[in-house]
């Protein structure tokens, strides 16, 4: 989960409209959002400005006025200032002032983009997040989908390791996501858990696991939504342990599983990008022969990072059978019982 733009009013002697990333939800601030990019965010902010000017030292009243406007516009009620619009604009058509009647002819247009796109009826101005979980062997992704005035404003995506049950570790994305993120006033979810409860509790929404109807058909959109990415992991081990905090899950999406090695590469890429020569792991052991060894290989070279890499052979059953190198011959652990375990392990996870 990651810092979604919000827009902000803020409070005090000079009010103005900001477009921020973190929020402070102990401030007297008021925020609206999240929004899918920083550009929508900066869009309506204009719009904002525009429609309900903030002014320094402006009276209490006006103030409190212009926010309960800003709400009714998120809210979707903007007859009466379309209206007002509209009439300015026929004026000034009338009197051939062509180019402000233009402009407000954009501000109407933005209106309707702003507070018509994506409504949902049957969520009567409701602020609410669905949830869909997804378990792929050891990892679980989720799919979240973000609902502000009954308008679905973004999309959240996250995929963890599986290092306890799947309460834990779905409490663990929502805690995250939450501490960065306004929460809605009702979480929907397939099915209720006891640890959420609390965490509702703490973030002060209620947790809802609707059967029918048409919030049940989002709650399965979600959950389509969170099936349908390809999981790549890196995970980090130091001194023979596995290490979940440095440990690093990637949702790629569609047009980057073409293949197998197209999705290694991708990740690979995505993944080590970050590294400065130096600064690579002691060894990379990749989970695959020795085709999906050379991609990541070849990877590290074009992005100038060097370190030892091997891949992993399995047996007939599908056990951990043999180490694979550069080298043409592939090596046996031979008596090495402790080797054997340790990349059996890996594989594993």
């Amino acid at each position: 989960s990651h810092y979604y733009p919000y827009l902000e009013i803020t409070s005090g002697e000079n009010p103005r409209y900001k477009v921020v990333r973190k929020i402070n939800l102990t401030s007297p601030n008021e925020y609206y959002g999240p929004f899918p990019d920083g550009s929508k965010a900066h869009e309506i902010l204009q719009l904002l400005e525009r429609l309900f000017p903030l002014a320094k030292l402006v009276a209490k009243s006006y103030y409190e006025n212009i926010k309960k406007e800003v709400r009714k516009f998120f809210q979707g009620q903007t007859q009466e200032i379309k209206k007002k619009i509209k009439n300015s604009l026929r004026k000034n058509i009338t009197n051939l002032a062509f180019e402000i009647a233009q402009k407000e002819k954009k501000i109407l247009d933005n209106i309707d983009f702003f507070t018509s796109k994506q409504n949902i009826e049957f969520l009567k101005g409701e602020n609410c997040d669905f949830l869909g979980i997804h378990q792929q062997e050891n990892v679980l992704a989720f799919y979240l989908l973000i609902y502000r005035y009954g308008k679905l404003v973004a999309t959240d995506e996250a995929a963890f390791p599986i290092w306890g049950n799947q309460e834990e570790v779905c409490e663990t994305y929502l805690y995250q996501f939450y501490q960065k993120n306004l929460p809605p006033q009702t979480l929907y979810i397939s099915e209720k858990l006891p640890s959420l409860e609390l965490l509702a509790e703490e973030f002060k929404f209620f947790l809802k696991s609707p059967q029918r109807g048409r919030k049940k058909e989002v709650i399965n959109l979600a959950q389509q939504n969170a099936q349908q990415d390809v999981v790549a992991g890196f995970l980090v081990f130091i001194n023979g342990e596995i290490n979940l905090a440095k440990s690093k899950l990637y949702k790629l999406k569609e047009s980057e599983q073409a293949s197998d090695l197209s999705r290694i590469k991708t990740a690979c890429r995505i993944h080590y990008q970050k590294y400065s020569p130096g600064t690579l792991p002691d060894l990379i052991i990749v989970d695959g022969g020795k085709e999906q060894m050379k991609v990541v290989q070849k990877t590290l070279n074009e992005l100038e990072l060097k370190t030892v890499v091997i891949g992993l052979a399995k047996d007939e059953k599908h056990r951990t059978a043999k180490i694979i190198t550069n080298k043409p011959k592939e090596l046996d652990f031979g008596k090495n019982e402790r080797i054997k375990n340790f990349l059996t392990n890996c594989q594993e996870e």
